[in-house]
């Protein structure tokens, strides 16, 4: 590796920018970490992570040693280094269109401070031809030619946000645009990654890591149709799910809830879609699954509507109780979750809506496309919300660190979307289950 490429960028400091920028620097590389979020640079400065997987003391020696330098777009150039790692969001708009907002006004960056010489490598995931379309047109609108002066790379960040697995630990892909960029990229995440498969184009990396995402999707939305069957057939999806899984081959167990969350399971169907649209071809498969998804939380709120008649109560005027408002379990990140749908629809209806969240202070259940439309919530402590006797109790995210025994003990009517209750010695009728019906 040549003494040039000790000097690197990461544009974009969330949960992909800043524990690769972190393990960069921990092998040796001198980084320059940007991000517009001054507040995000503020806790930096102090030594504080905002992401779960970073810990403080990681961030302390990183900056103790000066090898990790954060600083906003515009008060540093990426110049000094010679290969830019681009780990921005790509959202999708309210019509579920990809939004590249975020790549192209750090492409603008980046290109303000390209030379010949230097590679850069999208890390964020996008649809095949990204890299190599919109990305390229905006880095060489300088003159500068991909492939020519400077490389041009995607490789797919596999961070996994609450599961206590490093992203040192996960093998890397990436595609570049030649062989040589191929492989100069290759060489550098072999020191942050157990492995880096080397792909013949960005293209195909782009597409491998939406093919990840998918496969997810659709399994998650086979069984909650699944769940949805089981409830008509007074059946028990859980347990159905547990007996298919005993069989050592051609089976993945994937599990229902209610919604699927985050920067990527929601999202990266209807990128695929949008780019199969563009080729002229129309599927139905996918974009089905990303359909049958974002319903679950429907399907929720109907459940608490029958958990409540259940008690002779309507909706309206109900004190209801959401546990867990993050988008899985564990992490302090709500993007995408499904318990905002589920709330806002529970407020619509006229319940009195609380929350307990222990990782979350405060939680806005307005759509991101419609900011406004619903209060701003704040998360009451557990004892707080038991002495509060709510009617129904919700649970969507069930983090580890909440005192479930006393959840089921102090609550008169819960619905449990997520097989909190299973193996808990519950009272009749107290639990209404998702995909498996009383309790």
């Amino acid at each position: 590796m040549s003494a040039d490429d000790r000097r690197l960028a990461v544009i974009g400091l969330g949960y992909v920018g800043l524990p690769l920028a972190l393990d960069l620097a921990a092998e040796g590389f001198d980084v320059l970490a940007i991000d517009t979020s001054r507040e995000r640079l503020r806790q930096l400065a102090d030594g504080r992570s905002y992401i779960d997987d970073v810990a403080d003391s990681q961030l302390a020696e990183a900056l103790a040693a000066g090898r990790f330098r954060p600083g906003h777009p515009d008060d540093v150039a990426w110049s000094e280094a010679t290969m830019a790692f681009i780990c921005v969001p790509t959202p999708v708009t309210a019509s579920q269109d990809p939004d590249l907002r975020p790549i192209l006004a750090a492409a603008e960056y980046v290109r303000a401070g390209l030379h010949a010489g230097d590679v850069v490598v999208l890390q964020s995931t996008t649809y095949p031809g990204t890299t190599m379309g919109p990305l390229r047109l905006a880095l060489e609108s300088d003159g500068l030619r991909a492939g020519v002066d400077f490389g041009l790379a995607f490789s797919p960040e596999r961070i996994s946000p609450g599961e206590g697995r490093p992203a040192s630990s996960i093998p890397r892909l990436v595609g570049g645009i030649d062989p040589s960029t191929t492989s100069r990229v290759a060489r550098v995440l072999r020191t942050v990654a157990p492995s880096v498969g080397e792909m013949s184009s960005p293209d195909a990396a782009e597409l491998a890591k939406l093919f990840e995402n998918v496969f997810r999707n659709v399994n998650i939305a086979l069984v909650n149709e699944l769940a949805l069957i089981c409830e008509r057939l007074g059946l028990d999806v859980w347990e159905v799910i547990r007996g298919a899984s005993t069989k050592p081959f051609g089976f993945m167990p994937f599990f229902p809830g209610p919604g699927v969350g985050g920067h990527c399971i929601p999202v990266d169907p209807y990128y695929l879609a949008a780019r199969a649209r563009e080729v002229g071809f129309h599927e139905r498969f996918i974009e089905t699954a990303g359909d049958i998804n974002s319903r679950m939380p429907e399907h929720v709120v109907s459940l608490v509507g029958v958990a409540l008649n259940e008690r002779g109560r309507a909706l309206r005027g109900s004190r209801v109780l959401v546990i867990g408002v993050a988008f899985k379990p564990d992490v302090s990140d709500d993007r995408n979750s499904p318990a905002r749908p589920i709330v806002a629809a529970l407020l619509d209806a006229g319940a009195e809506v609380s929350y307990h969240d222990p990782r979350l202070e405060r939680f806005d259940a307005s759509d991101e496309h419609t900011p406004g439309t619903h209060p701003e919530l704040q998360s009451v402590e557990i004892g707080e919300a038991m002495d509060a006797r709510p009617d129904c109790v919700v649970i969507v995210t069930p983090h580890r660190d909440i005192p479930w025994d006393r959840v089921f003990a102090e609550s008169d009517l819960i619905v449990d979307t997520r097989d909190v209750s299973h193996g808990r010695t519950v009272r009749p009728r107290q639990v209404l289950r998702l995909g498996a019906g009383w309790s």
